[in-house]
């Protein structure tokens, strides 16, 4: 299902024109960072962005230090994306991220070449950046952030997002040397819960008054989920009350 992402797709991403200026390409999120980058939001070192969600930073991320670990591996930079909100002043702007599997605080330092990105906000994007770690909460400092347009790259970074965990769990070489546990049902049903929610969230935007069970399965069964499956999450979630219907198996996220 996963074969064709284990190859991290964010290795060679890079998110800047021929245009961009040379205080935004130090934030260049896929190489070395400049020595003359002038905010905390300059990309360190590092040759990949990971693929992340909430959930993922907030349980799997170990910080020692000023380093962050995701199975043992030191991670510089991640990829979120997710629906965004935005406060702002003249140097910073602040936003609450959540992309159904939780919220973060994400964090831009304003100049003027990113003066573009600053101003999004009320919608779908997708965030790259640095985690950070203060006060035993994360959050992400931002170096770039772009809109999304296309709401099945809401579906497609989950599943990139999944494929990180098991590109980095299979990989894990302290895991093995202490028998770590395998994955629990419960953490395969809350995987399937995450993107039976970002099924729900794209179909919901062009038809707010209830998605159809047929329509949430038809979404999720290029992806290798069953009726069955998309069945027994949804159960679970309308017992969590997260999900209610609307009508017969016609159904409208709870928020």
């Amino acid at each position: 299902m996963f074969s064709n992402l284990y190859e991290n797709p964010y290795s060679s991403y890079n998110p800047y024109s021929t245009a961009a200026t040379a205080d935004a390409a130090s934030h260049n999120p896929t190489g070395e960072a400049s020595a003359d980058a002038q905010t905390p939001a300059a990309s360190p070192s590092t040759k990949s962005a990971v693929p992340m969600t909430v959930q993922l930073i907030k349980s799997r991320i170990q910080t020692k230090d000023t380093s962050h670990f995701f199975f043992g591996k030191e991670i510089r930079n991640i990829v979120l994306v997710g629906m965004v909100s935005c406060e702002k002043t003249s140097q910073v702007a602040n936003y609450l991220f959540h992309d159904g599997t939780g919220s973060i605080k994400c964090k831009l330092y304003i100049g003027e070449s990113n003066q573009e990105m600053a101003a999004i906000t009320n919608c779908y994007a997708r965030i790259i950046g640095n985690i950070s770690y203060i006060n035993s909460t994360y959050s992400v400092n931002v170096h770039h952030i772009e809109r999304v347009v296309d709401l099945n790259c809401v579906m497609t970074h989950l599943l990139n997002a999944i494929a990180s965990f098991v590109y980095y769990k299979r990989r894990d070489v302290s895991a093995a040397a202490t028998n770590e546990i395998p994955p629990t049902p419960s953490d395969i049903s809350s995987t399937v819960e995450m993107m039976v929610t970002q099924a729900l969230r794209t179909l919901l935007a062009s038809t707010p008054s209830g998605a159809s069970l047929e329509a949430i399965v038809s979404s999720l069964s290029p992806y290798g989920l069953s009726r069955e499956q998309v069945q027994g999450a949804l159960s679970d979630m309308e017992r969590d009350m997260k999900v209610y219907c609307a009508d017969v198996n016609t159904y409208v996220l709870n928020t």
